[in-house]
């Protein structure tokens, strides 16, 4: 019996390999407490447990009522810190990257989902739970946003499991409309405005339709109610129109070619439209990219930079090209010589009979 011992052997015995986990690691108490190791039988969910391993949390294998449940081992409260110190060693936020190898134990679209499905279940409201002050408010904005009230639903609180967003944000838990599943963390991570007149966490959005086809693997996805929850969750609701175009330019500084709703939203933009609140620097710079840009539709289909095209209304250019247009004032080529380039109109325009 443990009891036996005195101070000096039990503290002896934490630098001892003796928690065993379920991956068939033995690990001292030490360590076992930097990795916030959890007792498998305190969650009471295999498949949890399973999910979880896989991405990289361990579980001890030991009966609860043992003296290392006491020293080291914890429950769902601290499953939050437990998948922190996941992260920190096998850098989960970079997860999406491992579903191009061809590594068996490379996470899967599969685990991802089964990783937010099990957050959600532990996150959500359990119905002695909800008197709390704290839940009570944030249900009560839920319920003015118009949510439907289902278990999925009912306000989830992070502070359960102890889950940081900082930590909740790293996992690739967020699917996009391309069908991926990403971290927040992600570079080029972007969720589409909501319509006018719509609360933040609208299901689906025009600019989800107009964008899905060229940016659908960039784009959070809010259709189904487990998506918008752990979004939520995540305090991450739909973007501005303002952030919308900020987004579109580093898209046209990577030279992708934008659908027709994009293009008329960054020229109206560059327009100076009032509300979206664009720096003069910023229309300056949106100006400049867009000029660089295939922008007029031509009537095949075709798309031509507005730098191609002669605007047939500039009187400036014209007396600058003119070769004998009767309804320009005269300016002789003494006066100045750019005036009498000879261009404007063609011969051929001038020679051809009156229609």
């Amino acid at each position: 019996s443990l009891s036996e011992f005195g101070t000096a052997e039990l503290t002896k015995l934490e630098e001892w390999p003796t928690v065993l986990t379920t991956s068939g690691l033995v690990l001292c108490i030490g360590h076992a407490k930097a990795r916030h190791v959890l007792l498998a039988s305190a969650l009471g969910d295999a498949v949890a447990c399973a999910v979880l391993s896989r991405f990289g949390v361990q579980f001890a294998v030991h009966e609860e009522s043992t003296f290392l449940s006491k020293k080291v081992c914890a429950g769902a409260e601290r499953l939050g810190a437990a998948l922190e110190a996941a992260c920190a060693e096998q850098g989960l936020q970079h997860a999406a990257r491992a579903w191009l190898t061809t590594d068996t134990n490379a996470l899967c679209p599969k685990d991802c989902v089964a990783l937010r499905s099990t957050l959600l279940d532990w996150c959500a409201s359990r119905p002695e739970e909800r008197a709390d002050e704290a839940e009570a408010q944030e249900g009560a904005l839920w319920a003015a946003e118009g949510e439907e009230d289902t278990p999925l639903c009912q306000p989830p609180t992070r502070a359960r499991l102890g889950l940081s967003l900082a930590v909740l944000r790293k996992l690739p838990v967020f699917a996009t409309l391309g069908g991926r599943y990403v971290s927040l963390h992600a570079p080029a991570i972007f969720s589409t405005p909501a319509d006018a007149g719509e609360k933040a966490w609208q299901a689906t959005s025009a600019w989800d339709r107009h964008l899905r086809e060229a940016l659908g693997g960039e784009l959070l996805s809010y259709e189904s109610e487990e998506e918008r929850a752990v979004l939520r969750l995540a305090e991450k609701p739909r973007s501005t129109p303002t952030e919308l175009v900020g987004f579109l330019l580093a898209r046209l500084r990577g030279g992708l070619t934008l659908p027709q709703p994009a293009l008329l939203l960054l020229l109206s933009a560059a327009g100076g439209a009032r509300e979206l609140r664009l720096s003069a620097s910023e229309r300056d710079e949106l100006t400049r990219r867009l000029s660089a840009t295939e922008v007029v539709v031509m009537p095949p289909g075709e798309r031509r930079r507005a730098s191609d095209f002669v605007d047939p209304t500039d009187e400036l250019l014209a007396l600058a090209l003119r070769s004998g247009a009767t309804n320009m004032p005269a300016v002789s080529a003494a006066d100045d010589p750019l005036l009498s380039l000879g261009l404007f109109p063609p011969p051929a325009y001038l020679e051809s009979p009156p229609v």
